[in-house]
C-alpha cells in the first residue's frame, strides 16, 4: 500500500520539478539591453525578449527605474516608452529637446531594432533621439568601467576616443554627460573633471543664487525682440541645419574667423610688397645743403647763403670766409641734410638718426605666426568654432520659424508679466534658482 503511494508522490514530484525547471529556462535572461543617457540602465530579457529586471547602474538612474513597474507588462516597446517618457519628466534632455544614448546590445535582440524603439518613443513627444550604437566591449572596456563605476558601454565609447585623440585624458571624460563625451570626440574640444562642454567653452558652477523678479513671458509664448508671441513646437524632422554664418559638416555646425598672419621678419615688413626687409649698412652719411649745393656754405650743421664782399669786407657782423661774407649766427640760414655716398655716387639710401646709411634688401618672408587664439593656415590666422546642428524644425500654418527651433505666431501677441529671470552672465536658471559658472576656454589638443 506504502509503495503504490510513494510512486505517485515521486511521480508528481517530478513532474513539479520539471515545470519549475521548464518555466526557469524559458526566462532565463538571454539579452541585455544597456542604456547611457547620463542615467546609465541595464535591462534584461527572457528568451520571448520580455523584460526580466531593470537595473540602475547609477543614481541618475534610480530616479527613472523606481517609477517603472513590471506587474502588467513586460513588454520590452511599454519599458522603452517608460524609460522615454521618465528620461523626459526627470530633465535629462538638452536644451535643444534633444536625447543623447550610448547603445549596447548582447543577445537575441538586436541594437537597431532598440535604436528604432528609442527613436519612435521619444519623437512621439517632439524630443530628437541621437544614439550612439556601441557594437563591441572589450575587457579593457569592462576594467575601465569598474574602475570608474560606469556602463561598460560607456566605457568602451570613452576607450574609443583616447584612441583617436590620445592627447585627452580619461578621468576628464568619465564623469562627462554623453552629449559632452560625443562632442568631445566631434569637435576635439574638451574640459578637465569638474567642467561641462558648452560649445568651444568650459563651465564650472561657480555658486547659486534666488532668481530675481521681472518681466516675462507666460508659459506658451516666446519672447522675440522684446515682445511675447505665441510658441509651437512644430514638427522636427531628421534634416540637420546650421545657422546662417555656419557651415555644416556631418552633424556639426563650423563657424570660422580668419585674419591675417603676422609676418615673421628678422628686421622690417613691407606690406605693400609682402617682403621683409632687411638694413645692411653700406657706410656713413655725410651732411649737406639741399637748396643750392654748390653755392650754400657747410657751417656747424647749418646752409649759409654766400654774399659778395665790399671792398674786401662784409657789413655788419657778417665775416669773409674764401672770399665770400656769410651770416654766421647760431639763427641764420638753414639746418644742413644728411646724404649717403655709394663708390661716389649719392644713392637713396636710408639715413637713420645715427647718420649711418643703410641700404632696403628685400627677402621673402620665411614664416608666419597667429597672435590670438587662430591656427595658421598659409598666411591666415583661423579660429573655428563648433557646436551641434539642429534638426530642422518645420512650422505649421500661420507660426514664423525664428532662432533655429522656435516656431511663433507673430499674429498673436500678450503682454509680459511678472516672473524669475537671471541678470547674471555664464549661468543659468533651475525653478527660482540661477546656477552661476565660471567660464573658460575649452582644450583641443
Amino acid at each position: 500500500m506504502k509503495k503504490k503511494m510513494i510512486i505517485p508522490m515521486i511521480v508528481g514530484f517530478v513532474l513539479i520539478i520539471g515545470i519549475i525547471g521548464c518555466f526557469l529556462w524559458n526566462n532565463r535572461t538571454v539579452s541585455i539591453i544597456t542604456l547611457d543617457i547620463n542615467p546609465s540602465i541595464r535591462i534584461n530579457l527572457n528568451k520571448k525578449n520580455e523584460v526580466k529586471k531593470i537595473i540602475a547602474v547609477n543614481k541618475d538612474a534610480e530616479k527613472i527605474v523606481k517609477n517603472i513597474s513590471l506587474k502588467n507588462d513586460k513588454k520590452i516597446e511599454t519599458v522603452i516608452n517608460r524609460i522615454a517618457d521618465e528620461v523626459e519628466g526627470n530633465g535629462f534632455l538638452t536644451e535643444f529637446n534633444l536625447v543623447q544614448i550610448i547603445l549596447y546590445t548582447d543577445g537575441n535582440i538586436t541594437s537597431n531594432k532598440v535604436k528604432e524603439m528609442l527613436g519612435k518613443s521619444f519623437n512621439e513627444d517632439g524630443i530628437s533621439a541621437d544614439v550612439v550604437v556601441v557594437k563591441k566591449i572589450t575587457k579593457d572596456d569592462k576594467k575601465l568601467a569598474k574602475k570608474y563605476n560606469m556602463n561598460p558601454a560607456k566605457a568602451a565609447y570613452i576607450n574609443s576616443i583616447i584612441k583617436d585623440k590620445p592627447y585627452m585624458n580619461v578621468k576628464d571624460l568619465v564623469d562627462k554627460s554623453v552629449g559632452e563625451i560625443k562632442n568631445s570626440k566631434e569637435t576635439g574640444y574638451y574640459c578637465e573633471s569638474g567642467y561641462i562642454l558648452d560649445g568651444d567653452r568650459c563651465l564650472k558652477e561657480k555658486k547659486r543664487v534666488k532668481a530675481s523678479t521681472g518681466d516675462i513671458c507666460p508659459n506658451g509664448y516666446y519672447d522675440y525682440n522684446g515682445n511675447c508671441y505665441e510658441m509651437n513646437e512644430g514638427t522636427i524632422t531628421d534634416k540637420l541645419i546650421c545657422r546662417e554664418d555656419s557651415t555644416l559638416q556631418g552633424n556639426m555646425c563650423i563657424d570660422k574667423q580668419i585674419y591675417d598672419a603676422v609676418p615673421k621678419c628678422s628686421d622690417e615688413y613691407d606690406g605693400g610688397l609682402d617682403k621683409c626687409v632687411e638694413k645692411k649698412y653700406v657706410g656713413d652719411a655725410v651732411e649737406y645743403c639741399r637748396i643750392t649745393p654748390g653755392e650754400d656754405l657747410l657751417y656747424n650743421h647749418r646752409c649759409l647763403g654766400r654774399k659778395p664782399t665790399i671792398n674786401g669786407g662784409c657789413l655788419g657782423s657778417d665775416v669773409v670766409i674764401d672770399g665770400w661774407c656769410y651770416d654766421t649766427s647760431a639763427t641764420s640760414g638753414y639746418e644742413a641734410d644728411w646724404k649717403c655716398e655709394v663708390n661716389g655716387e649719392i644713392q637713396f639710401v636710408e639715413a637713420n638718426g645715427d647718420h649711418k646709411c643703410y641700404e632696403r634688401v628685400y627677402s621673402d618672408v620665411p614664416s608666419y605666426i597667429c597672435e590670438g587664439e587662430g591656427k595658421l593656415e598659409g598666411k591666415k590666422c583661423v579660429i573655428i568654432h563648433k557646436e551641434r546642428a539642429f534638426n530642422e524644425r518645420i512650422c505649421p500654418n500661420g507660426y514664423t520659424k525664428v532662432d533655429m527651433d522656435i516656431c511663433i505666431n507673430l499674429n498673436n501677441m500678450v503682454s509680459k508679466e511678472s516672473g524669475f529671470v537671471c541678470d547674471y552672465p555664464d549661468s543659468r536658471m533651475i525653478d527660482d534658482t540661477c546656477i552661476l559658472y565660471d567660464a573658460k576656454e575649452a582644450k583641443n589638443q
